[in-house]
């Protein structure tokens, strides 16, 4: 009967913390310690350490190289930016409705951003490259 109960209250104790740990808002700093911490991770499981912050809010810097329009998570246009750290290099897409953003970000310049991790994508089997997709925060006004 305590082996019973002892075995309930574990599962009630680990239901609680994985029902915990998903309904809290995740918000990830792409920094060079994020890119430190995961050079740490084995390259079998990067791809898990980046997936565990899908849809959640991250914010980050790239260079940017181009903006295109191109449809996708009900966003008009994308700006494309890349940024490279402790051995890594993650090519941002970034997707806004926002006509006057798109325009205004000029190739070669630092552009900062935050929105939801939308998806990633490897690159290689070494797991050191990734197209990560971001939907930006909504602009204040929409044209």
């Amino acid at each position: 009967m305590k082996k019973l109960t002892a075995l309930t209250l574990l599962l009630l104790l680990l239901c609680t913390v994985f029902s915990f740990g998903k309904s809290r808002e995740r918000t990830t700093v792409l920094t060079e310690q994020f890119f430190t911490n995961l050079s740490a991770v084995s390259v079998l499981r990067r791809d898990e350490y980046i997936r565990r912050r899908l849809k959640g809010t991250i914010s980050g810097t790239c260079i940017v190289k181009k903006t295109d329009a191109l449809p996708r998570y009900d966003q008009k246009y994308r700006i494309i930016g890349t940024h490279t750290a402790s051995g890594f290099t993650f090519h941002y897409y970034l997707f806004t409705g926002n006509k006057s953003l798109s325009r205004s970000v000029q190739a070669g310049k630092k552009f900062l951003f935050t929105g939801t991790f939308m998806s990633h994508t490897p690159l290689n089997m070494m797991k050191d490259a990734y197209i990560i997709d971001v939907k930006l925060s909504p602009p204040e006004n929409d044209d």
